[in-house]
């Protein structure tokens, strides 16, 4: 992060404009309504793209094309160009659980408040803002927010970065204040792609830097070539530089030629007068003692209050001989280009028995640590894979220097971890409401976990309508923020209400009033659920479209109508947006709502092994039945067995090269030539009818030879092939 100059160009005249003004009255007449009267209402109109592609060009030239938090440079051939509010429009969240729904919606449309942004610090800055003390009053003009607010987020354009940051020689970043604590662990500048980023910028600059004293050893003849190396390096300390990573190599060459003053008082003599250098000695002096003498308990204090949010990001899990699994090494996808504001899922696809549950089971157990663990009652023998002697999960943050380590053997588990460092919520395929006797949801206030249900489906889910009764009398601001989310859930409108008449839950939508006993099976099966999970986070003291956390559900799709399993992924991604579901099925449809790099497909191998497939198209780019012949199922086909029965025959004939057929099984290929088209017409002409031999023909082959070839290997093969067919015909022509 480095300091940006914003007044390099003036307010883009989009800002002035009529368009702006409406967009102005809009939020003002929602936010200047009383609290009561929008209390289960959010401001939904999103930030208008017209208006937000009349801007984006003068923040990219303002910010030279690189995200104002990271410095990563940021592509515009996206469909979605990134942006961000520094101070957050719909609502801000603080350290120790403080949240405010109003902040600062009146600087959605400031100019000075809309910094470019890489999707990533977007993702994790979310709306995250905390300030020591409190927050500034509402609707306060923002020159006074800036100069009054205690921001302990680093504001590129207001601050200066380099009192708050230091690098070493590895990519790594470090604080030396409150602030930079802060603005590091909420940003996630930590993260393994930046240290790797900033460290090949900075072996490059060491290269220039090696280069220079080999030029020293030889002043005079070299001074040309001294001369345009340093001015190479003075320009990277001023504002017109668009290099990325430029705060690790201002530090790091100001720390080089801090130490070696010589070098630095022949390069302020360089062009025969004394010139500054880029490195101001006493400056360096001052951010080496403010390093030191950064207090302990200051940084302690800052570092306790910032665990406290579990503000956390899975990069990666590695098991080894964890049940059914002998290696298994899966990434996350935190490419969320085309989901700006929301959290990518993880659905694991299946048949029964290739470990969708275990894997659920393997996150638990590494993110609540060993005091939950232990309450799970688990042996080491119900983690080790049969016939293994050890194993382990090992899951990595992004951020982390170490991963979380989990070890077991058949008569101990042991873990890094002492304490759940992410909310984590999990459930069973079968999940269940409470009833007298055995089934009885988790006991216990909620300390970061509860998934005991996931292991043991006797844990039932809570008593709904009880807690949701309670709750409106309790704290009906909080009642408020759950109707806010089940309105998402179930598609209600902005002005229909959730509210408890007679003890009991009721939803009262266009003039109507309905209890949620009258719902079909599956929006309760959907409802029940959803409350549960809100119920859980209900003490992270934020609207349900901000809570953080992860939840896992095992056979998302049990019991659910088609329609349901078509929709419960948007419709839990729309009511929960940052909460990472990892989740599981063998239902097709439940893929609907899912995009590219959000599946893995478990499978065994021929020796038996499970295994995972990434390298998987994008559902939502597919029909239900495109899905099923996909490589998310691998069907054939989706016809009935007997006509299945046919094309198998066809295909093994088919699969034989010509030679190597006997009589009676070409006899029995020129049948079934004739018969398949009248099941299912291939071919409308001879072209087609010849595209559609060769490529079966292909399939057949790729079958016999070597299993499931590489598909676009296949697809170059059929491709020659027919081309080949179509260039014969033309000529016969």
């Amino acid at each position: 992060m480095i300091y940006v100059e914003r007044n390099i160009i003036p307010v883009p005249k989009v800002f002035y404009s009529k368009e702006v003004e409406i967009a102005k009255k809009r939020l003002e007449e929602f936010y200047l309504k009383s609290k009561e009267s929008r209390s289960q209402q959010k401001y939904s109109q999103p930030f208008e793209k017209e208006l937000r592609d009349k801007f984006l060009e003068a923040l990219r030239e303002v910010f030279k094309g690189k995200c104002a938090y990271c410095e990563s440079p940021i592509s515009f051939n996206r469909t979605q160009s990134e942006y961000d509010h520094f101070r957050p429009k719909g609502g801000a969240r603080g350290l120790d659980k403080e949240f405010s729904t109003d902040h600062y919606w009146w600087l959605a449309y400031n100019w000075n408040n809309i910094y470019l942004s890489c999707s990533h610090c977007n993702q994790y800055k979310s709306t995250w803002f905390p300030v020591e003390g409190k927050r500034i009053p509402l609707n306060t003009p923002y020159k006074e927010v800036v100069d009054n607010e205690k921001a302990l987020l680093i504001d590129p354009c207001i601050d200066k970065p380099e009192e708050h940051l230091i690098f070493n020689e590895q990519g790594g970043i470090e604080a030396i204040s409150s602030k930079g604590i802060t603005t590091i662990e909420i940003l996630k500048l930590d993260r393994s792609e930046l240290v790797n980023s900033r460290l090949e910028a900075l072996k490059e600059l060491y290269g220039e830097w090696e280069l220079l004293l080999k030029l020293l050893r030889k002043k005079e003849s070299n001074r040309d070539d001294i001369k345009k190396l340093y001015d190479a390096w003075q320009y990277k300390y001023t504002i017109h530089s668009g290099e990325p990573y430029l705060g690790i190599q201002r530090f790091m060459l100001s720390k080089w030629l801090g130490n070696r003053p010589e070098i630095q008082e022949y390069l302020s003599t360089i062009d025969g007068k004394e010139t500054k250098t880029p490195v101001n000695t006493l400056a360096q002096d001052f951010l080496y003692s403010k390093a030191e003498n950064f207090k302990e308990t200051e940084k302690d204090n800052i570092e306790q209050s910032i665990s406290s949010i579990k503000h956390i990001y899975v990069e990666k899990i590695e098991l080894k001989n964890f049940k059914c699994f002998s290696s298994l090494e899966l990434e996350f996808n935190h490419n969320s280009d085309s989901l700006i504001g929301n959290e990518p899922w993880l659905l694991f696809l299946g048949e029964n028995g290739v470990g969708k549950s275990s894997l659920l089971k393997a996150f638990v157990i590494g993110l609540t640590g060993d005091e939950y663990i232990k309450s799970l009652e688990l042996k080491g023998r119900d983690l080790l894979k049969h016939g293994a002697r050890n194993g382990f999960i090992r899951i990595h943050l992004v951020g982390a220097i170490r991963p979380i380590e989990v070890t077991f053997n058949k008569t101990e588990i042991k873990t890094t971890l002492h304490q759940p460092i992410v909310n984590i919520v999990a459930y069973n395929s079968i999940r269940l409401n409470p009833k007298e006797g055995k089934i009885q949801p988790e006991k216990g206030d909620f300390y970061g976990a509860k998934a005991k249900n996931l292991f043991d489906y006797t844990f039932s889910l809570i008593d709904a309508d009880t807690w949701l009764v309670k709750l409106f009398k309790k704290d009906k601001d909080a009642f408020d923020r759950v109707a806010i989310s089940l309105k998402d859930l179930m598609l209600l409108e902005n002005d229909d209400t959730i509210s408890i008449i007679k003890n009991q839950p009721i939803i009262k939508r266009n003039g109507d009033v309905f209890s949620i006993d009258e719902l079909s099976d599956g929006y309760r099966s959907i409802f029940y659920l959803a409350v549960d999970i809100m119920a859980t986070l209900a003490g992270e003291n934020v609207t349900f479209d901000l809570a953080e956390g992860m939840v896992l559900i095992d056979e998302i799709g049990t019991h659910l109508h088609p329609r349901w399993r078509m929709e419960v992924v948007t419709r839990l991604r729309k009511a929960f947006p940052k909460i990472r579901f990892v989740v599981t099925t063998h239902e097709p449809l439940c893929l609907r709502g899912l995009r590219a790099g959000e599946t893995v497909v478990l499978t065994k191998n021929q020796e038996n092994e499970v295994i995972a497939l990434t390298e998987l198209p994008d559902p939502s780019e597919l029909r239900v039945d495109q899905i099923l012949t996909s490589d998310f199922f691998g069907l054939k086909s989706t016809i009935d067995p007997e006509t299945e029965r046919l094309f198998d025959e066809y295909y093994l004939i088919l699969a034989l090269e010509e030679n190597d057929r006997t009589e009676e099984q070409k006899n029995r290929l020129l049948d079934l030539s004739q018969i398949i088209p009248r099941i299912k017409h291939l071919g409308d002409t001879e072209r087609e009818e010849l595209t559609y031999y060769v490529i079966d023909e292909l399939l057949a082959r790729r079958t016999r030879e070597d299993g499931p070839k590489i598909k676009e290997e296949l697809k170059a093969e059929a491709l020659k092939r027919v081309e080949s067919i179509w260039k014969t015909l033309d000529t016969k022509k």
